[in-house]
């Protein structure tokens, strides 16, 4: 028996698991998904960057709060205790790959010209170590992974298509990272390591968007496999962690 589908008891008929959810008059992952990609513009635009973790984090459990109420449980959304030894073991095997791709890439890169962002290397200890122990692993990692991993994804997987629930909430991934791409600095970060022609803003927005989503998928696999949001929150983490500390302990540049 497989953690989807048939297993847990539930019917493998995708008919029955729309119904169970109210009828199947439109696809809940859709819904979810234009809702949390409408609250990431209006973020970005309207809520200091300061104040964003807090508001993302509130924004997270309104929306699991809302998947609760149309009845789905917590294994639905990758949050059943049951499955969370299962997620920390992925987790920690994922994580330590990327560490080692991470290292790998770094210390090729004996320039850092891969690794720029003056958001990173002008940053105070302080701010550095917020980022690193708070920001990176709960209000970045852990909230998205409570969205797309979670509340999207197990919507899709009770509409009764796992490959089509991947797909959704890994594209739904890729484009909450717009505000993110059309950041100055990101902008003039990536600029500086392909070349300031082709470091145009839509360029670096589909180069971004293609690569988050790809990365939707692989977090995705990861929750797929394990049953729990823990290991791709894990490997999520570790990602954005280790990009971090390589682009601050980059040559001549770290504090």
């Amino acid at each position: 028996m497989t953690r989807f589908g048939v297993a847990q008891g539930r019917s493998s008929d995708p008919k029955s698991h729309r119904n169970e959810w109210g009828g199947g008059r439109w696809p809940r992952d859709l819904a979810a998904t234009g809702l949390t990609l409408v609250w990431g513009a209006f973020s970005h635009r309207m809520i200091p960057e300061r104040a964003r973790p807090v508001a993302g984090a509130g924004a997270a459990l309104g929306l699991a709060a809302l998947a609760r109420g149309f009845g789905a449980d917590a294994r639905d959304l990758g949050c059943d205790r049951r499955d969370l030894p299962s997620g920390l073991r992925v987790g920690a095997v994922a994580a330590g790959a990327i560490v080692a791709t991470i290292a790998t890439a770094r210390a090729l890169d004996r320039q850092g010209s891969a690794f720029r962002d003056a958001r990173v290397t002008d940053a105070s200890r302080g701010e550095a170590a917020l980022h690193l122990l708070v920001r990176i692993p709960f209000a970045t990692a852990l909230v998205e992974e409570l969205v797309f991993r979670g509340v999207i994804l197990g919507f899709g997987l009770r509409e009764g298509d796992r490959r089509r629930a991947l797909l959704i909430s890994s594209i739904g991934f890729g484009l909450w990272h717009v505000g993110a791409a059309l950041h100055p600095e990101r902008q003039r970060a990536t600029g500086e390591v392909v070349g300031h022609r082709l470091a145009t803003g839509p360029a670096v927005v589909l180069g971004d968007v293609a690569a988050t989503t790809i990365g939707g998928i692989g977090f995705g696999w990861l929750r797929l496999r394990s049953g729990s949001i823990a290991a791709p929150a894990i490997a999520h983490a570790v990602l954005n962690a280790s990009a971090y500390v390589a682009t601050r302990f980059r040559p001549g540049a770290a504090r």
